[in-house]
């Protein structure tokens, strides 16, 4: 499924609020997530439907509910879904300060994960948060 990625730089939101925030449902020009690839986290959950997604040649059959924590750096994108689904695209050391333990117990946790993505399937107790 993964094909040629295209870098995608640029600044997300503003300094009060540095997120990109999308929600993507049919007829959205965007629907089927071209293959990019960016130095900001990516959480994608599906709202309704499924998403096939590719991250770094790991395929994931998103359900809905379920969520994709996508490391910095990863080339990302989907095959065909159906519903709807939402990204919140993030830098975190603009999001917190250097010195911020919330940066570093995130950090730690996508350096435990050996940088891959993370994928959180709905019911599982940390899915509360998504």
């Amino acid at each position: 499924m993964e094909q040629f990625a295209e870098y995608e730089e640029q600044r997300r939101g503003s300094k009060a609020f540095p997120f990109g925030l999308y929600h993507l449902a049919e007829g959205s020009s965007r629907y089927v997530m071209p293959f990019h690839w960016h130095m900001d986290c990516e959480l994608v959950t599906v709202e309704r439907g499924s998403l096939p997604l590719s991250v770094d040649n790991l395929r994931f059959d998103l359900q809905e509910g379920d969520s994709l924590l996508i490391p910095p750096g990863a080339v990302h994108g989907s095959g065909r879904p159906t519903g709807a689904y939402r990204c919140v695209v993030f830098d975190l050391p603009t999001l917190f300060s250097p010195d911020s333990p919330n940066l570093e117990a995130i950090q730690h946790c996508i350096d435990a994960s050996g940088n891959a993505p993370i994928p959180i399937r709905r019911g599982e107790p940390r899915a509360a948060f998504v």
